[in-house]
């Protein structure tokens, strides 16, 4: 039933997956300064946010404060010390680097305005040997 590799590349992707936010405005430029960019143009209860390779985050206005939860998947970023400096400069409570125990990454973990928890991890060139932070 599974469909042939293009390339090599696999043929599925996670398309979408959406966060409730107690307030939109305030997630959104959250998410954007993470290097997220704005796929649609917002609405009064959604933003519609574009990750590298396509898939979208959908924050939608929560009526009551969400219960805050950690995202059961991480994103990989370009540049995960860099991402961690400028989360720390902007006040947010940012975890400490550490070792991926099953691979080359590195990760740390920072929770977003409404305290879901997000964990950021390296691409596969820190296999080398970054410096942990």
């Amino acid at each position: 039933m599974s469909q042939p590799m293009k390339h090599g590349e696999p043929t599925i992707a996670i398309g979408h997956f959406s966060l409730r936010v107690s307030d939109l405005a305030r997630s959104a430029e959250f998410y954007l300064s993470l290097g997220m960019r704005e796929a649609h143009h917002r609405m009064r209860n959604l933003a519609i946010l574009e990750l590298r390779g396509g898939t979208h985050l959908l924050l939608f206005a929560a009526k009551k404060k969400p219960a805050a939860k950690s995202l059961p998947f991480d994103f990989l970023v370009d540049d995960v010390d860099l991402l961690q400096r400028a989360l720390k400069e902007k006040g947010y409570r940012v975890g400490p680097m550490m070792r991926d125990r099953f691979g080359p990454h590195r990760t740390f973990s920072c929770p977003d305005p409404d305290g879901h928890v997000l964990t950021f991890t390296s691409e596969h060139e820190d296999e080398a040997g970054a410096g942990e932070s």
